[in-house]
């Protein structure tokens, strides 16, 4: 059970993952696009850490550029959640081992 638990967990991250890469470098090309350098370079150099916050900024004439980024970042953030409170809940990854007596 711990193991499907672990896979899910993992699986929603990585979806989270990728629509957030996704996004930030769409959110890259747009800002080149728009000769916005200093979106830009700050994007490029913050591994799509800034992708957020831009994407923020066109959030009324781009909503889904808003959608993939900062919905991408939520359910990495979910995945997150749920595997640490999994962890809390079940005692760690491996079970314990039984004691040789």
């Amino acid at each position: 059970m711990i193991s499907i638990t672990i896979v899910l967990c993992t699986l929603i991250f990585g979806i989270g993952l990728a629509l957030w890469a996704f996004g930030g470098l769409v959110s890259l090309v747009a800002a080149l696009s728009e000769k916005r350098w200093a979106w830009a370079a700050g994007i490029a150099f913050s591994s799509l850490v800034l992708a957020v916050p831009f994407a923020m900024t066109r959030r009324q004439s781009e909503p889904w550029l808003f959608r993939m980024v900062v919905g991408g970042c939520v359910i990495a953030a979910l995945g997150i959640v749920l595997l640490l409170v999994g962890l809390q809940v079940t005692g760690g990854f491996l079970p314990v081992p039984a004691s040789q007596g």
